[in-house]
């Protein structure tokens, strides 16, 4: 993502002319975040094949839209990371349709759903199968694992 709306745009020409992306979303929020946003529409260029085409993509739409931008707000890292625990953990609210609507996303731009809507689907019930936070502790083992390795040379 990126701060700003005309960035958008740069970015997403440049990579379409790079060649060797086979796709890629570029998006900026109504409301200056650098990813997509439940509280004002996102402008989004879909990039692929050289090709960009662009969409207004509203949380709304998906049944995601939220009004309270400070329940996303958290004052470290450690609170941050508390944060999404408890979205992986099943909590409620803004960041968890937060998290819905950018793994969209990513599950669009990565082929594993053809729609928004699918992967907003797909998310949910990553997170609700117990999927999301076994992928996470995955992670967690692995890096801590490759981080001991690179210790050891």
């Amino acid at each position: 993502g990126v701060y700003e709306r005309p960035l958008v745009e740069k970015v997403a020409n440049t990579l379409a002319a790079l060649g060797g992306v086979r796709q890629a979303m570029v998006v900026c929020s109504g409301d200056g975040m650098d990813e997509l946003s439940i509280f004002a529409p996102n402008y989004a260029a879909y990039v692929k094949a050289g090709r960009v085409d662009y969409a207004v993509i509203d949380a709304h739409d998906y049944g995601l839209g939220d009004s309270d931008a400070s329940a996303l707000l958290a004052d470290s890292a450690d609170e941050s990371a508390a944060c999404v625990l408890g979205v992986l953990r099943g909590e409620g609210g803004a960041r968890r349709k937060t998290v819905l609507l950018n793994a969209a996303a990513a599950f669009q731009v990565y082929g594993r759903v053809a729609t928004l809507a699918e992967g907003v689907q797909l998310a949910q019930q990553s997170i609700d199968s117990g999927a999301a936070l076994a992928k996470l502790s995955q992670l967690k083992a692995f890096t801590q694992r490759e981080a001991g390795d690179m210790l050891a040379c």
